[in-house]
C-alpha cells in the first residue's frame, strides 16, 4: 500500500513500485516541439538536436502540463527512458546515458549546444 491520499505531497518522489502524485492541467495552447541532444552516437548520427517522434512528444507534452500543475514536479519513466523536467534530461534506463532535452514553441531546434 502506498501513501494515503490525504498525506500525498505534490512533487514527493514515489515509494518503490508506487504511483506518483500528479495533477491535471488543461492542454497547452502552444504548439510545442520537443528535442533531445544527441552527442557521440554509437551508430554514427551527427551531434545535434533531434525531434522526438510524435507519440513520445505527446507523452512529454502531457508531462509538461502535469509538471506545471504539480508545482514543478515532473518525472516520467518508461521501460526505455526516464524524463526529468526539473533537470530537462532524458536518461536511457538500460545504458544510463543522460541527454539534454528542450521544448520550443518556435518550430525550430534550440540554438545552444550543450557542453
Amino acid at each position: 500500500m502506498g501513501v494515503e491520499w490525504k498525506y500525498a505531497v505534490p512533487g514527493a518522489p514515489p515509494e518503490a513500485e508506487k504511483y506518483e502524485f500528479l495533477q491535471s492541467i488543461p492542454k497547452s495552447e502552444d504548439t510545442a516541439i520537443w528535442f533531445y541532444y544527441l552527442k557521440n552516437d554509437p551508430v554514427g548520427k551527427p551531434d545535434g538536436w533531434y525531434k522526438y517522434d510524435e507519440d513520445n512528444a505527446a507523452l512529454v507534452e502531457d508531462l509538461q502540463g502535469q509538471y506545471m500543475a504539480s508545482y514543478y514536479a515532473g518525472r516520467f519513466s518508461t521501460r526505455f527512458c526516464t524524463i526529468n523536467l526539473s533537470s530537462m534530461t532524458q536518461q536511457n534506463t538500460r545504458t544510463g546515458k543522460t541527454r539534454p532535452i528542450q521544448r520550443t514553441i518556435t518550430g525550430f531546434p534550440p540554438q545552444y549546444i550543450p557542453a
